[in-house]
């Protein structure tokens, strides 16, 4: 007993030198408040596990961090002590907090936090597949008066497994936290969840929601706009291959929603989905609108802009106007045909489009796809096409459809698009169609072709192709570019032309020899200066 007790002594005599050493240690000079705010860069990055072992690197360093609340009010709930001790320590501050309920069982973590609804700042719930939402609306019938930002999100259900659940368990209108009106809410995430929360809050800023298995009606979704006049931002995901917005009701077909302060609205699901929605809402200038539809059977004819409404143009959506730059990108995903639309209010930009339409398509684009521009191009500035090597063809009636109603174009880029493709293209910018039968067939349009673009200074042609075991027209392709550019030159319009890697053509080469001797000081030439 007596070496027992000696031990004893011995030990917490060197604690205390173990602890009068650490203290002249240069991290442990600095105060308590600055070794907090330290800490607080762990908290801030989210990293609980460093900053729960920054508290057994030393005595102090635990004392000072278990004695401040703050680092102690957002952590996951994964384990009932350390929930408990996390509550504790956090004093009386809010809480954000995230928890990923069990499927069955008693559940104590979960009666925890339904426990303090009324210290909730942030909750983040993770649902099991098979999860019965009532149990989650019992749990939660207390008031959350601070409560800014709620995310639900369900795991992934099997197909036959779902339909069990819906024939026994019918969806109820989620109306947990006391049937609180939710005022403090500024961010509401819905993950694949089948129940329409309808917040009456009229401050939420942030609405997004995945439906992965689940269906939500046009009503629901603009029942949750119409209750957010304050919504900056609005995503809605589906990934349900059948439509899941019905055709407008009688009550959806005068429904008008204003969203001033909208900045993003962005939409992906069936272009009917799309139009019954956007139909109805009336957004400012400055929102930007991302509309994408991803099912390979939405869009068989072509028609891109069928993912918009008919009043496109109307001063409702307000996007659509004052358009100062347009690119149009052709590409391939799983086989099938994919075409990109952004559109710009600032001609130099390359980011952020005020409007993007992206759809996957079976037959590729219609022929006068290219003219029925869904908004106001009177002021397009920059166009560029950005084709498939080697096999994106528009002929002459699309370009000239297209270029007709870009009367303020300054700048043309071509990209990727085959030979015969730009000779068509070089052709309309001539002002002729080469064609007697292409020109009678253009009639209808009622342009006078040699004014097509007429204040075009830059002209861009990169990565031209041959088509397909077709030899590259490059006399031909030289010969329509000089006869493009020749009456621009005279009137002193055309200021600037970049060819690079045309139909394998360099510098040296006859075409482009003789576009530099005839150009002279006139024009600024490049021509494959990148090897």
């Amino acid at each position: 007993m007596h070496r027992i007790h000696i031990l004893q002594v011995l030990t917490v005599e060197i604690c205390r030198l173990s602890y009068t050493q650490n203290s002249y240690v240069l991290a442990n000079t600095l105060p308590a408040e600055l070794i907090v705010e330290i800490f607080m860069y762990l908290f801030d990055s989210g990293d609980y596990k460093s900053l729960v072992a920054s508290t057994h690197i030393c005595v102090r360093w635990r004392a000072v961090a278990l004695e401040a609340p703050k680092l102690w009010t957002t952590f996951p709930a994964t384990i009932l002590s350390e929930t408990e001790e996390c509550l504790r320590r956090s004093g009386s501050l809010l809480l954000s907090l995230s928890y990923k309920v069990p499927h069955e069982g008693p559940d104590q973590i979960l009666k925890l936090i339904a426990a303090q609804t009324h210290r909730l700042r942030s909750l983040k719930l993770i649902i099991g597949p098979h999860y019965r939402f009532r149990r989650l609306v019992k749990h939660f019938r207390a008031a959350v008066p601070n409560l800014e930002e709620l995310s639900i999100m369900q795991e992934p259900i099997a197909p036959r497994s779902r339909m069990l659940l819906s024939s026994t368990d019918p969806v109820p209108i989620l109306t947990p936290f006391g049937g609180s009106e939710l005022r403090s809410l500024r961010t509401l995430i819905l993950v694949d969840v089948p129940i329409p929360i309808r917040p009456s809050s009229s401050n939420l800023l942030h609405l997004t929601i995945t439906c992965r298995a689940t269906q939500f009606s046009g009503q629901d979704i603009l029942g949750l706009l119409d209750i957010s006049p304050l919504l900056k931002t609005f995503t809605f995901t589906s990934l349900v291959l059948s439509p899941i917005i019905p055709p407008d009701t009688v009550r959806l077909s005068t429904q008008v929603i204003s969203l001033p302060r909208l900045q993003l609205y962005k939409f992906e699901c069936t272009s009917s989905g799309s139009a019954t929605v956007l139909r109805h809402l009336s957004i400012p200038n400055s929102a930007r609108l991302l509309i994408h539809s991803h099912h390979v059977m939405d869009l068989p004819d072509g028609n891109v802009y069928g993912m918009l409404p008919e009043n496109v143009a109307s001063d409702r959506l307000k996007c659509f106007k004052g358009i100062k730059r347009i690119e149009l990108l052709l590409g391939d995903s799983a086989g099938l045909a994919t075409c990109t639309i952004r559109a710009y209010h600032d001609p130099e930009a390359f980011l952020d489009p005020a409007v993007e339409l992206v759809a996957l398509l079976i037959r590729g684009l219609p022929a006068p796809f290219m003219g029925h521009w869904p908004f106001d191009t009177s002021q397009v500035e920059v166009f560029v096409v950005a084709g498939k090597p080697g096999r994106t063809h528009f002929a002459y009636d699309a370009w000239a459809e297209a270029l007709r109603r870009l009367p303020e174009l300054r700048c043309l880029r071509v990209v990727a698009i085959r030979d015969d493709c730009l000779v068509a293209l070089a052709s309309v910018l001539e002002g002729r169609g080469g064609d007697p039968l292409v020109e009678e067939a253009m009639s209808h349009l009622k342009v006078v072709l040699p004014d097509i673009c007429p204040m075009l200074t830059t002209l861009e042609v990169v990565n031209i192709s041959p088509r397909i075991g077709v030899a590259p027209l490059n006399v031909e392709i030289w010969a329509a570019l000089w006869d493009a550019i020749a009456p621009r030159l005279e009137s002193g319009a055309l200021k600037e032309m970049e060819l690079f890697n045309v139909c394998g053509c360099r510098k040296g080469d006859l075409g482009t020899t003789r576009l530099q001797e005839l150009v002279g000081k006139r024009l600024i030439l490049k021509v494959d200066e990148i090897d």
